[in-house]
């Protein structure tokens, strides 16, 4: 789901990271990330970065919270790569959830704050914030999905902002088509693997 020689912001990776390259967000200081911060409020340049991993964050996060999350994720990245536990698993949800917040993970209790069927998070992410979905993962115990936020379609319009502004320094000119041929890139990445419908 994750290219390489891309930038990610992995947002929640606790202790371990995604990729060892990768910038860890924690908001708990004592994990030691690379940078202590909410999700909620990203302490980064819009577009700064080319994927964002959320790996089972969203489940903890109330609906307000969640909300400003994603649409800081949608600022900042452009890609979104998200998991969490599948709600629709009826083994999850009687067995191993409860066994583990009874046992070894008491930690967790009540620290899902909400929950996510197939439908519920693909309806979140296309739905309420516009964004592509360019991959599903599906198992009993969990979805995970990739998808394209509006970073992408700003890119698009800055293209036409270029061809239209001829006063535009050529340093501003070369960061910029350097951003679009990475984004074409990844379209003709998807491209080849069937992931745009």
């Amino acid at each position: 789901m994750v290219r390489s020689a891309v930038s990610i912001l992995d947002i929640g990776s606790r202790s371990e990271k995604i990729r060892a390259d990768a910038v860890s967000l924690d908001i708990e200081r004592r994990v030691r990330p690379d940078v202590c911060a909410s999700a909620e409020y990203l302490p980064f340049r819009t577009g700064a970065f080319d994927y964002i991993s959320m790996l089972e964050v969203i489940e903890h996060l109330e609906n307000e919270a969640l909300d400003r999350a994603l649409e800081e994720c949608k600022r900042v990245a452009e890609y979104l790569v998200v998991s969490t536990p599948n709600c629709d698993s009826k083994v999850w949800n009687k067995v191993v959830w409860p066994f583990w917040t009874h046992t070894f993970g008491r930690e967790w209790m009540g620290s899902h704050k909400q929950f996510f069927s197939r439908r519920s998070l693909e309806e979140l992410l296309e739905g309420e914030f516009e964004m592509k979905i360019l991959e599903r993962n599906y198992s009993r115990w969990s979805l995970l999905l990739s998808a394209m936020t509006s970073q992408a379609a700003v890119v698009s319009e800055k293209r036409e902002e270029i061809e239209e502004q001829p006063e535009l320094g050529s340093r501003a000119r070369a960061g910029l088509n350097e951003i679009l041929v990475k984004v074409k890139i990844q379209r003709q990445i998807d491209a080849e693997n069937g992931n745009l419908t």
